[in-house]
């Protein structure tokens, strides 16, 4: 079946997924349509009175048109095109979408707060047709290989960067034996020691990822430094004024580990 379509017997259109095909004439016979992915629905309006018979052969499809006395024939070759599209629709991290993502931006660097962990990374694919391969490049890092159907590429390297604590404070601060009222941001105290007295221990809750050295003590004062992750650094004094006793009195007296 070959025929110019003649003035009698043409097709009123010829639609694709319901659409019009763009160059349609009711004379023209042949055309190309190129589609990627799934192929477009076929259909065709034809003239008061005549039939239409579909022939399909792969992706060539003849629509012969006749009223009973003549016909036409139309030929639709549909070319199925490889998708060049390489990039995701979406990254998300924990389920939620990353705000600042274009999909042609293949680089990012999250800044997490301190002691926070990597997320779960996933995505959104866009087209239907990618190969996508996940997996992590290094311990903070994760990369995302996207590949199109003619083979273009494209990989998204999100980089995680955990924040340093930068709190140098204890949490909290004790003296043997002693209130001293501790507020993290009071690094001096002053204390009344009696004369002779040995210094009391000191007792302390350090935060997260801090490093807390206690110096030598000396016979007036007594030393903490906390350096916080990030290298701040603060150093608590607890200074001590010795008293003289005036009380000359005994405890207590036993005679073989009795009291009188």
């Amino acid at each position: 079946f070959k025929k110019t379509a003649q003035t009698a017997v043409q097709l009123q259109n010829i639609l694709l997924d319901g659409v019009a095909i763009a160059d349609f004439s009711p004379v023209k016979t042949d055309y190309a349509v190129d589609f990627e992915g799934t192929r477009p629905v076929l259909t065709w309006v034809a003239g008061d009175g005549q039939t239409v018979q579909r022939l399909e052969k792969q992706d060539t499809v003849l629509l012969v048109v006749t009223d009973g006395a003549d016909y036409a024939t139309y030929r639709i070759a549909f070319r199925r095109t490889l998708s060049d599209d390489a990039t995701l629709a979406a990254i998300l991290l924990d389920g939620v979408a990353l705000e600042e993502f274009v999909p042609t931006n293949t680089n990012y660097t999250i800044n997490l707060p301190a002691g926070a962990t990597m997320p779960v990374v996933t995505y959104q694919a866009g087209h239907p047709a990618k190969t996508i391969i996940m997996g992590g490049l290094e311990p903070m890092k994760t990369g995302i290989t996207v590949q199109a159907e003619n083979g273009a590429s494209n990989t998204y390297t999100l980089t995680f960067a955990v924040a340093l604590y930068s709190d140098a404070t204890l949490a909290d601060l004790q003296v043997e034996g002693h209130t001293i009222g501790y507020q993290p941001t009071q690094t001096e105290y002053t204390l009344s020691l009696d004369e002779g007295m040995p210094m009391p221990a000191l007792h302390y809750t350090a935060r997260e990822g801090q490093r807390v050295v206690l110096s030598e003590p000396n016979d007036n004062e007594q030393r903490i430094a906390v350096t916080a992750e990030n290298g701040t650094t603060i150093t608590y004094i607890i200074k001590y004024t010795r008293t003289i006793s005036g009380n000359a009195l005994l405890a207590d007296i036993l005679l073989d580990g009795v009291s009188l």
